[in-house]
């Protein structure tokens, strides 16, 4: 069937939101030299003219060649299906781009309320097809979903950059470019070190076990890292080495008991009692972790931002001197060894937050 341009709605079923004008150049070209070969898919409208299905570049190279119509193959078409339509012949022709794909396919979803697997089945795809490019058009800000549009960032780095939070999308996926990763299992590791930025530190003094694990919980802290030189608790047994192995588990938190962290009697005691004084204290400690610790600062680093979030924990309710507390804890000092260690030119532990 012939129908003039002017009967044609070119708009109505477009599912690319920017046009190749290059490939109009071509298709305008065929035109020309060869005639149209394949007709256009409309459907009527109720308005007597008709939405274009499929075939929106060679209105527009018809258009452009100044013809008056085209042939059209009409057919009784719901907007459901039309849009399905509209969607796959898109699919089959020039690739669209994944974010552009997902758009389409969520404004489906929306406006006719179906499940993705519904939408699935009628495109002939797998429901994690649909369910990928929805995500990545949904969950992407503007400036990550731009490299992806200029091909800087693929797809399946993207799936995993929408993982992160969206304030930090761009600067995780500048991250993923910079060190060419390329790799969706290593852009997983990337992203594993990238959020674990954070050193916590707690002390376990007037609190109680059950305030003590919300506290960790509400920080979601991952792993507790047990730095006193001795496990035992006389008069806090809930918060001995053995109890917190055994119960901190069950609230899934992770125990480790690094006694070569801790600080000694013979230091602790006077330091305590005024007899050293702060600047000594932390003298021998930096002494003690350097030369004589059984432990290496980076390497433990390096082992806790891939193991999960952690907290350094000592007995002592704040790290710093408060108006109750006259002393410093030595996981204060701990803390910031730990947040100088660097990777690749980069704080492992840029951030520190104290509970």
């Amino acid at each position: 069937m012939e129908i003039r341009l002017e009967s044609l709605n070119n708009s109505a079923y477009d599912v690319r939101e920017e046009v190749d004008d290059d490939h109009v150049e071509e298709i305008a070209e065929s035109l020309e030299a060869d005639g149209q070969w394949n007709p256009i898919i409309v459907r009527p409208d109720e308005n007597g003219s008709y939405d274009v299905i499929a075939g929106h570049t060679r209105y527009r190279a018809a258009e452009r060649l100044g013809w008056d119509s085209l042939e059209a193959t009409v057919k009784d078409l719901d907007d459901t299906d039309a849009e399905e339509l509209a969607l796959k012949t898109n699919l089959k022709r020039e690739p669209m781009s994944k974010i552009a794909e997902g758009k389409v396919i969520n404004d489906i979803l929306d406006e006719h309320d179906m499940t993705q697997q519904e939408l699935a089945e009628q495109l002939g795809k797998s429901k994690k097809w649909v369910s990928d490019r929805v995500k990545v058009a949904l969950d992407l800000e503007p400036e990550v979903k731009g490299l992806v549009e200029e091909g800087e960032l693929s797809y399946t780095l993207a799936r995993v950059v929408r993982q992160v939070e969206d304030n930090r999308q761009l600067e995780f996926a500048k991250r993923l470019i910079e060190q060419g990763v390329t790799d969706e299992t290593k852009a997983t590791q990337v992203r594993r070190r990238f959020e674990n930025d954070t050193i916590h530190t707690v002390g376990y003094e007037g609190r109680e076990f059950g305030e003590f694990v919300e506290l960790l919980d509400e920080a979601g802290v991952e792993i507790l890292v047990d730095v006193r030189a001795s496990g035992d608790s006389t008069y806090k047994p809930a918060f001995g080495a053995d109890m917190l192995a055994q119960r901190l588990p069950e609230h899934g938190i992770d125990y480790r008991h690094e006694p070569e962290l801790g600080v000694h009697r013979m230091i602790r005691n006077p330091y305590k009692d005024g007899a050293v004084g702060h600047d000594c204290f932390e003298s021998w400690y930096d002494w003690w972790l350097d030369t004589e610790a059984d432990i290496d600062l980076t390497e433990l680093a390096d082992e806790l931002v891939e193991t999960g979030t952690p907290a350094l924990m000592c007995i002592e309710h704040s790290p710093e001197p408060t108006d109750d507390q006259e002393i410093y804890c030595h996981r204060h000092h701990l803390a910031e060894r730990l947040r100088s260690v660097e990777d690749d030119g980069r704080r492992v532990f840029p951030n520190r937050s104290d509970l």
